[in-house]
C-alpha cells in the first residue's frame, strides 16, 4: 500500500511540474479596455489559443436547423450557426461588414 501511495504522489508531482512548464504568459490586450468604446474593432483582438468551450445563449428553442426553411431561418438559429459554419462576410463590432479573408481569396 505504501508503494502505491508513493507512486501516486510521484505521478501527481510529475503532472504538476509538466503543467507548470507548458503554461505560457497571457499577452496584453492590443487596445486597453478603457478604449474599447472608441475602438471596438481593435478591442480584444489578441492571439487566441486552440481548445476551450463556447457557450451561446439563445432566447427560444431552435425547432429546425435548416436555414432554407421558414421554420428554421430564425435569428437564434443563425446566431448559433454563425460560430460553426463559414460565412463569406464577417460582421465587426462597429457594425461594418468585411469579407472573410480566411474563406475568400478575392471578391
Amino acid at each position: 500500500m505504501r508503494r502505491l501511495n508513493r507512486f501516486a504522489v510521484l505521478a501527481v508531482a510529475v503532472l504538476l511540474l509538466a503543467g507548470a512548464c507548458t503554461r505560457q504568459p497571457v499577452p496584453p490586450p492590443t487596445v486597453p479596455l478603457g478604449e474599447c468604446d472608441a475602438k471596438p474593432n481593435d478591442c480584444n483582438t489578441g492571439p487566441t489559443k486552440k481548445g476551450g468551450t463556447v457557450v451561446k445563449v439563445i432566447s427560444t428553442r431552435v425547432g429546425n436547423w435548416n436555414a432554407n426553411s421558414v421554420d428554421g431561418n430564425t435569428l437564434d438559429m443563425t446566431s448559433v450557426l454563425n460560430g460553426v459554419l463559414p460565412n463569406s462576410f464577417v460582421y465587426l463590432p462597429d457594425n461594418t461588414v468585411v469579407t472573410n479573408s480566411e474563406l475568400l481569396v478575392s471578391a
